[in-house]
């Protein structure tokens, strides 16, 4: 960090000060950096300074290693040496949220992610929260914790932190009689689209049918995690 942070903890800043470039002879310095700079050099006596603001690579193309080069310039010429860095690990952040009924299918969900997605340079924070009802608290969390220990050698690390569920009895009694009722309910019946003219209309309703479970259970997630504010 080449500017000096204006709150008090700086612990963890590793700042470069005025001082500490008064006896180098260079004319410009890259401080190294994993993707492309996103700010324009500045300048501490009289010495260019570019850096884009972080050493951890924010895409996956920007995995693996990479190489410094050392230029020096003299009466001989330019002298060019490569220096291999190794691999940064990347961050990355997967969420998923447990409904009611619909357990088995966020687990098995979970456990295909971690599977399919794992990558050695990715540093996995995995966060879990929810309604369970068909089981409980303890045995959700208890297989979430397995599938991380089966799955975490396939990644640089899996963070799984603390799995936030919560039994549906700790719903508001609003919450539960509105899944009373959706439970109930028929699901509606496909809409007739042989009366929609525009095609992009008729390709997105069409769409929408065919994911009719994949949005209940968006809709149902987004309200019980509005309900669950209100406890």
């Amino acid at each position: 960090d080449v500017y000096k942070r204006q709150d008090k903890d700086d612990s963890r800043s590793a700042c470069l000060w005025e001082h500490d470039l008064s006896d180098l002879p260079a004319a410009y310095i890259a401080l190294g950096h994993w993707h492309n700079p996103t700010l324009p050099p500045i300048r501490v006596n009289q010495v260019q300074l570019a850096y884009s603001g972080t050493p951890y690579p924010i895409a996956k193309g920007e995995n693996g290693a990479r190489r410094a080069f050392l230029i020096d310039l003299s009466s001989e010429g330019i002298d060019v040496q490569a220096v291999e860095i190794p691999g940064v690990p990347r961050r990355e952040t997967a969420s998923f949220f447990f409904v009611p009924a619909e357990e088995k299918r966020v687990m098995e969900e979970i456990a295909s992610f971690l599977e399919q997605q794992a990558d050695h340079e990715v540093i996995l924070d995995l966060e879990v929260a929810g309604w369970v009802g068909s089981i409980s608290e303890d045995i959700c969390t208890a297989e979430i914790e397995m599938l991380v220990k089966k799955y975490r050698r396939r990644w640089r690390d899996v963070n799984c932190g603390t799995v936030q569920v919560t039994g549906i009895s700790a719903l508001p009694g609003i919450a539960i009689r509105c899944l009373r009722l959706l439970d109930e309910l028929e699901p509606p019946a496909p809409l007739e689209l042989e009366d929609l003219r525009d095609p992009c209309l008729k390709e997105l309703s069409q769409e929408v049918i065919k994911d009719r479970e994949g949005l209940y259970r968006t809709a149902l997630s987004l309200l019980l995690q509005q309900m669950g504010r209100g406890t």
